[in-house]
């Protein structure tokens, strides 16, 4: 999880470049979003 990045345009860029060249998937990022939401709902 990406948390206060020093650079946050730089970090979304980044992430952005993983979709656009397959290293990342949406559904990981979805995956990633359910599980970080599960657990923020649960405090």
């Amino acid at each position: 999880m990406i948390m206060k990045p020093a650079n946050f345009a730089e970090a979304y860029a980044a992430v952005l470049a993983a979709v656009a060249d397959g290293t990342l998937t949406e559904e990981r990022i979805d995956e990633s979003l359910t599980r970080i939401y599960t657990i923020k709902m649960a405090d």
